[in-house]
């Protein structure tokens, strides 16, 4: 750096540059002369579907002053982007350091769960469960409640009936002989992987962390989208894709699901395949918590809000919105074409919806959509295929392509009961496909992707009309506690942006950052 130029830096994220192969490719342009005073311009790339590499450079990039790109750790941020960084870190104290955590007698104030050494012995289901109780009831004393971080999102932790043996370091395994008459059945594969612990115990049993498991929580799965911490107060054990903090603070947990600390975690940690994140402890550690939020005046309301929050998301968990399980079993009805007034969408012709098999390889439809207006349904698709030249496309690993939706057919004139039926039930068979409901996916020489679409079988409206009445209650009902969710994050961020005093174009960045 003493002797270069660092011209350009093209950030490719997670891209899927070379296909089937996971890699984060960056493309630098070095000038070997002394450093000037011009800045970088950077690219960051959101698709690859370009034909000229310098023209997106011209039109997207921005320019970073000369400090950006020196000795220290780079920042490929815009300078607003930057000013909000700052203004987040401020004087706040991490999360480390706060008091909340501080003194709980756990290194950075945050613990990690429990790796078996063996799942398929030491996590069993209700039925195992219920068996091993019915043959010794001691066998409970060393059975706890697991959780895994698919368990746990935003304000709430799924109960799986999923349960954790906890055979612990030292414990008498013939005291209970249904367990130890269990694992045996394991025993050649859960030895294999024993250390120093016995073969019928857990590898990391985290035995420090107990007396933390079995109290009031805030926990986090390892990977995840967003910031997805949530209260767990059922004791629930946590499986090794789960971090803890010990802590039962409300107000705390509505800051660390805030938008601003969802923007703060994102910018400052590396993005994996498909936009997760990983939950480094250094990078949860080190979040700079707003000074004030736990006092009377702001700690109140945060905690309402969380607790609301948490109330809210269970109530929407526990609602049913698989259409199937309101309507199956069926009798068949009527086809797609057949129902109401059919009309092609205007250009439809012109798409891949309406090719076949001799015109694209693997022809295929993609995803299904439904928009319903009144009586009328418009139903929207993808099409998947292999194009001939793969590197003049975005492809998978398998070496599809995917087109943006089009419109593939509409429907008019639909009695209250069909548009509703319509709405629901197409996307849901062309996700099964394979026949059923009549649909199938791929083209053929005489069908097209269309045909296939008409030539889907819906439920005999008369047959379902009362399933589907309870469903489309649910799928409201489901609505309401979006919005009312919706409406209580906007109050906690609201708070959340005064503390850290972020100004207008500074919160614009978070929520463009968020709603993205």
């Amino acid at each position: 750096l003493s002797r270069m130029q660092i011209e350009e830096v093209l950030d490719f994220g997670d891209l899927e540059v070379f296909p089937g192969i996971s890699t984060y490719p960056c493309i630098m342009i070095v000038n070997p002369q002394e450093p000037s005073s011009h800045g970088t311009t950077v690219v960051q790339f959101d698709d690859l579907s370009f034909s000229d590499l310098r023209t997106v450079v011209d039109e997207n990039g921005y320019e970073l002053p000369p400090k950006s790109v020196g000795e220290q750790k780079w920042s490929l941020g815009t300078v607003g982007e930057e000013q909000l960084l700052q203004s987040i870190d401020g004087e706040n104290p991490s999360l480390s350091e706060h008091p909340l955590v501080a003194n709980s007698g756990i290194e950075d104030g945050i613990g990690w769960g429990i790796k078996t050494g063996g799942n398929e012995a030491f996590v069993i289901d209700d039925t195992t469960y219920n068996d091993l109780i019915e043959q010794d009831e001691s066998s409970a004393d060393v059975i706890e409640p697991l959780m895994k971080g698919t368990d746990i999102s935003r304000y709430h932790v799924a109960n799986r009936d999923r349960y954790l043996i906890y055979a612990h370091h030292g414990v008498n395994i013939d005291a209970y002989p249904a367990i130890k008459d269990h694992l045996n059945g394991y025993r050649e594969q859960i030895g294999s992987t024993a250390t120093e612990e016995k073969w019928y115990e857990l590898q990391q049993p985290q035995e420090k962390y107990r007396k933390f498991f079995e109290s009031p929580k805030i926990v986090y799965p390892d990977i995840a989208k967003e910031c997805s911490f949530a209260m767990d107060t059922t004791g629930h054990y946590p499986a090794n894709t789960c971090y803890f903090i010990p802590s039962d603070s409300h107000a705390l947990l509505a800051v660390l699901n805030s938008s601003p600390i969802n923007w703060y975690y994102q910018y400052v940690t590396s993005e994996y395949r498909g936009g997760y994140q990983r939950s480094f402890t250094h990078a949860i550690r080190d979040i700079p918590l707003p000074s004030g939020f736990s006092t009377e005046e702001h700690g109140e309301k945060l905690s309402e809000y969380a607790e609301r929050l948490t109330n809210l998301r269970k109530k929407s968990a526990d609602l049913n919105l698989g259409l199937l399980d309101y309507v199956e079993p069926y009798a068949d009805g009527h086809t797609l074409a057949e129902i109401g007034t059919y009309q092609p969408p205007q250009g439809v012709g012109d798409t891949k919806l309406t090719a076949t098999k001799d015109d694209y390889e693997n022809l295929r439809i993609g995803t299904v959509e439904t928009e319903r207006d009144g009586d009328t349904v418009a139903i929207h698709a993808t099409a998947r295929y292999k194009p001939e030249n793969e590197d003049q496309y975005e492809t998978d690993r398998w070496g599809y392509t995917e087109t943006d939706p089009m419109p593939a057919m509409r429907l008019t004139d639909l009695t209250d009961t069909e548009a509703a039926l319509v709405e629901a039930f197409v996307p849901v068979a062309a996700d099964e496909a394979g026949g059923f409901a009549n649909f199938r996916e791929t083209a053929t020489k005489t069908n097209s992707l269309v045909d296939r679409l008409a030539a889907l079988t819906l439920p005999d409206t008369d047959d379902v009309a009362e399933g589907l009445e309870r469903y489309v209650d649910a799928r409201e009902r489901a609505a309401e506690l979006d919005a009312k969710i919706e409406r209580t994050d906007d109050l906690i961020d609201e708070i959340v942006y005064e503390l850290y005093g972020l100004t207008d174009e500074e919160i614009e960045i978070v929520e463009a950052a968020v709603e993205e």
